[in-house]
């Protein structure tokens, strides 16, 4: 099934590293990143001479501010609704938050559940004493929202005034 992903892209040291790995992990047919003017000059380009990232069609939102998550998540809304255009539907749509800056992932996290996406993904490892995570030893943890989206039918059907009560048992 074709795949579009979207991640935040920072400027913390080997970054890039992970962020490859996220791609090699999750082969998306189409890349939007989401990028700081300094990212997409300094870390854009180590991403794209990774022969597996190399082949993948890509683009790039540039951010107005990092560090404004109301503008942030206006933005990455924006992204998730390019990839549709492009023909993938939400649940086709992975979106990688590890890099950037904490209102970048706040806010891609965000907009992914707004959007009902299919999986968010996280690269984890062992961290060296600055707190990175050491190159090579990354793994991928995926979340798939299912039980949030179900939390949010639930709350929703309570504001509707439905009757859950056949449930207290389960």
């Amino acid at each position: 099934m074709p795949k579009a992903m979207i991640i935040t892209v920072g400027t913390g040291k080997n970054v890039e590293h992970g962020i490859c790995f996220s791609i090699e992990k999750q082969n998306p047919d189409h890349i939007i990143f989401i990028v700081t003017k300094e990212s997409k000059n300094k870390i854009i380009p180590q991403i794209l001479e990774n022969p597996k990232v190399k082949s993948k069609k890509s683009e790039e939102i540039l951010l107005s501010d990092e560090n404004d998550i109301e503008k942030i998540y206006s933005q990455c809304l924006e992204s998730i609704e390019r990839a549709k255009k492009l023909g993938y539907s939400p649940a086709d749509i992975v979106i990688d938050y590890t890099s950037g800056t904490k209102s970048m992932s706040a806010a891609v996290v965000l907009a992914g559940i707004k959007k009902w996406v299919g999986s968010l993904s996280y690269i984890t490892g062992e961290r060296d004493s600055n707190g990175r995570v050491i190159s090579s030893t990354e793994r991928s943890m995926i979340l798939e929202p299912n039980k949030i989206y179900a939390d949010l039918f639930f709350d929703k059907g309570r504001e509707k005034g439905a009757d859950f009560s056949l449930f207290r048992n389960f």
